[in-house]
């Protein structure tokens, strides 16, 4: 099952996985969903020209993702 979960889950980041023919869009919601605040700190970021800033603000966001379509994917495993 680990290797079907870690296979979503690059399937979901290379854009694989549809819904209604875009991008299956549920990761993306329930980010939305429980992490507004990191959409703001993401453009802060970008809005100061600090790379370590910038790069924090996308790993934090990068991670989140990830630890979304996981759960998805052992949900519908």
């Amino acid at each position: 099952m680990r290797e079907w979960v870690e296979a979503y889950i690059t399937d979901w980041a290379d854009g694989d996985l549809y819904d209604t023919g875009t991008t299956y869009s549920g990761p993306q919601e329930a980010f939305i969903e429980r992490y507004p605040s990191a959409l703001a700190e993401l453009m802060q970021a970008f809005r100061s020209g600090d790379d370590e800033q910038i790069r924090h603000a996308g790993k934090r966001a990068g991670r989140a993702m990830e630890q979304i379509v996981r759960e998805q994917a052992e949900k519908a495993a």
